[in-house]
């Protein structure tokens, strides 16, 4: 006789079903909090950014998940750039965007 084999559904990318709870725990930061305030006040998702994304990628299913919510568009946009006069730049952003700085 073959051995028994165990067939389980795993609901997202590699986490078994009897892990899920805690998994789904570990996903409360910063983000979701101003993803919940911001359906709390707009009544919906549409143009919603927020700061703290990067605090929203402790797995592969949390990071698919937040970059779902986050209202950045698909086609690049023809953004404004201006000189600060030697203070940095002055941006004029056509639609949503995400700025990465890197302190000197």
């Amino acid at each position: 006789m073959d051995n028994t084999k165990e067939y389980e559904e795993t609901h997202y990318y590699k986490l078994k079903y009897r892990n899920f709870k805690n998994a789904v725990a570990q996903y409360v930061n910063s983000f979701w909090v101003d993803l919940a305030d911001h359906f709390a006040s707009k009544g919906t998702a549409s143009n919603f950014l927020s700061s703290n994304f990067t605090l929203a990628l402790s797995s592969i299913n949390e990071a698919a998940l937040a970059f779902a919510f986050i209202d950045l568009p698909f086609k690049e946009e023809s953004h404004g750039f201006r000189s600060g006069e030697g203070r940095g730049v002055e941006i004029k952003a056509a639609s949503n965007m995400t700025i990465f700085l890197k302190e000197i």
